[in-house]
């Protein structure tokens, strides 16, 4: 099956979907959605929770192949269906001071914390309260060019998180937040080439799991040496 998105010319070809699973957290009303694939494998020691954008969903992720890939290669991967996205099955609003609570309780239901956390635009609303108040939940941190990045300059250079930072070349925003995060300790940058502001989509995609298996495969000798 070809499945064309509109918004920004999106090809995909995976013909398998990932059912949705749901889960009732005390947070929001709405039952949550999510997409779950791989049991971890020969790859264990890390796991992949994939957050999307305010005009995507998990459903994102399953059309590009990336929860295929994740779970081809080993990984246990969740990609949830934020709240107050237009098109989420997660329905409801959170207040942003409520959205880093959301996803610690999410995470403890579905025990996937820590985890390499990935970060595009509306998501980092989501991701930077949990980032500032439970840093432990991150194994590691994928942003791409994610919206209220609130931690100053000084609070990112205290972080000790591994750091992936992408964004596409045609986004000015994603390269601007992307020089900011960098205060990172130990973080690289990769822009993608002819790449918007959702990077990991056309051009970018192959490029995109590339850099991710390669970070991820990066940890998992960490993690393997360290025990």
């Amino acid at each position: 099956m070809i499945l064309l998105l509109p918004i920004w010319g999106v090809l995909a070809t995976n013909s398998q979907e990932t059912p949705t699973q749901t889960i009732t957290l005390p947070d929001i009303k709405s039952e949550v959605h999510y997409r779950e694939v791989g049991e971890g494998g020969n790859n264990t020691a890390v796991s992949v929770f994939l957050l999307h954008g305010a005009a995507f969903t998990s459903e994102t992720w399953e059309e590009i192949g990336t929860l295929k890939l994740l779970a081809d290669t080993g990984y246990r991967a969740i990609a949830i269906d934020l709240p107050g996205a237009a098109n989420s099955k997660t329905k409801g609003y959170l207040p942003n001071n409520k959205r880093g609570n959301f996803l610690k309780s999410f995470m403890d239901a579905v025990e996937l914390a820590p985890s390499v956390i990935v970060v595009p635009s509306m998501s980092g609303s989501f991701a930077f309260p949990l980032l500032r108040d439970h840093p432990e939940y991150f194994q590691g941190f994928v942003p791409i060019a994610p919206v209220s990045a609130s931690l100053s300059a000084a609070e990112l250079a205290e972080l000790d998180i591994p750091t992936l930072i992408i964004y596409g070349t045609k986004d000015t925003y994603g390269a601007r937040i992307s020089g900011k995060l960098q205060n990172i300790p130990g973080s690289t940058i990769h822009k993608l080439e002819g790449a918007g502001h959702p990077a990991y989509l056309q051009p970018g995609t192959q490029e995109f799991h590339e850099l991710l298996l390669g970070f991820l495969d990066d940890l998992t000798h960490a993690y393997s040496s360290a025990q």
